[in-house]
């Protein structure tokens, strides 16, 4: 069952690890980043639906020392963290602009059977399970999917944290939260989910 706001937030930032396809047990991560937000005193060790799964966990006063911009209304039922342990695609605006191949920059969005051949390989590893990899139709390079370039946020993982109504994360934080998680991760931005 999905809940939606009753009122206006600003937005869920995805906190994504750069590794499209985890390298590790990602349950023992999960556990692990659960387990040091609570101790830092930034979630309720609680679980609860936030907006869309049974795996969230409401905000505490915590979390207004990592986080940039306005502080979430912790109060609300409505902003927490939740995370993701499914194959997923991340995106800040539905339109990417651009998608960029990192070997020979070509534009993949400009031709209508190079873009559908990006996105074949994307739903390709999101659905059924294949790998991380395109052939760039142009180079003919394998190429990672998190190389591209594109014009807005994206990313992809079977790892992500969703901190819904936060607009963004101290640095000092998200190098912490790399650390704990074993490595790096990419910030994705939605604004009005």
């Amino acid at each position: 069952m999905s809940y939606m706001p009753k009122h206006p937030i600003y937005g869920a930032l995805h906190c994504i690890a750069e590794q499209t396809t985890f390298k590790g047990n990602r349950f023992d991560a999960v556990e692990k980043i659960l387990s040091w937000l609570i101790k830092e005193n930034i979630i309720k060790p609680e679980k609860c639906i936030v907006r869309y799964q049974q795996n969230g966990h409401r905000f505490l006063e915590g979390i207004k020392k990592v986080v940039t911009g306005d502080f979430p209304d912790i109060t609300s039922d409505y902003v927490g963290l939740e995370y993701n342990t499914e194959r997923e695609t991340y995106f800040s605006n539905p339109s990417l602009d651009y998608i960029l191949c990192p070997n020979c920059k070509s534009d993949l969005e400009s031709n209508e059977e190079h873009e559908d051949i990006f996105w074949k390989a994307l739903n390709q590893w999101r659905i059924h399970g294949g790998d991380e990899f395109v052939h760039c139709p142009v180079c003919e390079k394998k190429v990672l999917f998190h190389a591209f370039q594109f014009g807005t946020g994206c990313g992809f993982s079977d790892l992500a944290f969703t901190f819904f109504d936060c607009r963004g994360l101290t640095e000092v934080f998200q190098a912490e939260f790399e650390r704990q998680l074993g490595c790096p991760v990419r910030l994705v931005v939605k604004h009005n989910v």
